[in-house]
C-alpha cells in the first residue's frame, strides 16, 4: 500500500470518528454541567431545609422558654400568695390566742383568780373553765394546722401547670 492509498483509506473513517469524539466530549461536558447543576440545586434545597428546620427549632425553643417563664411566674405568684396566707393564719392564730387569754382571765375574775398566776392558797379556779380554756387552745392549734394545710393545697393547685 502506498502512502496515498493509506491516507485515502483512513480519511473516510477519520472524519466520522473525529466527529464522534467531538460529540462525545461535548455530551460529556454537557452532562457534567447538568450534574453540577443538579448538585448545586440539591445543595440549595438542603440549605433551605436546614434553615427552615433551624427556624422551627428556634421557634419551638422560644415557645418553651415563654411557657417556662409563665410557669415560673405562676409558681412565684402562688408562693407569694402562700406566704401571705400563712402570715394571715399566724396573725389570726395570735389574735385568737390573745382573745382566749382575755376570755379566760375574764371568766376567772369573779373568783379573784388569774389563770396565769394560778390559784392562791391552794385554790384552783373552776375546773370547767380551765377545761374550756384547754379545749379552746387545742382547737386553736388544730385550726392553725388546718389553715396551714389548706394554704399548702392552694399553693399546689395555683402553682400546678394547667
Amino acid at each position: 500500500m502506498t502512502p496515498v492509498s493509506i491516507v485515502a483509506s483512513w480519511r473516510p473513517w477519520a472524519t466520522p470518528l473525529l466527529a464522534a469524539a467531538v460529540t462525545g466530549c461535548a455530551v460529556w461536558f454537557v452532562q457534567a454541567v447538568r450534574l453540577d447543576n443538579v448538585r448545586l440545586e440539591s445543595a440549595r434545597h438542603e440549605a433551605e431545609l436546614r434553615s427552615e428546620l433551624e427556624a422551627a427549632r428556634a421557634a419551638a425553643q422560644e415557645a418553651a422558654r415563654a411557657q417556662e417563664r409563665i410557669f415560673q411566674t405562676r409558681i412565684h405568684e402562688a408562693t407569694h400568695a402562700h406566704q401571705q396566707t400563712l402570715a394571715r393564719v399566724r396573725a389570726d392564730h395570735r389574735a385568737a390566742r390573745t382573745e382566749l387569754e382575755r376570755l379566760r382571765d375574764t371568766l376567772a375574775q369573779p373568783y379573784g383568780l388569774s389563770l396565769a398566776a394560778g390559784g392562791a392558797d391552794g385554790l384552783n379556779p373552776d375546773p370547767a373553765r380551765e377545761l374550756l380554756g384547754e379545749c379552746a387552745a387545742t382547737y386553736l392549734d388544730l385550726a392553725q394546722q388546718a389553715d396551714g394545710h389548706a394554704a399548702d393545697v392552694r399553693l399546689l393547685l395555683d402553682g400546678w401547670p394547667q
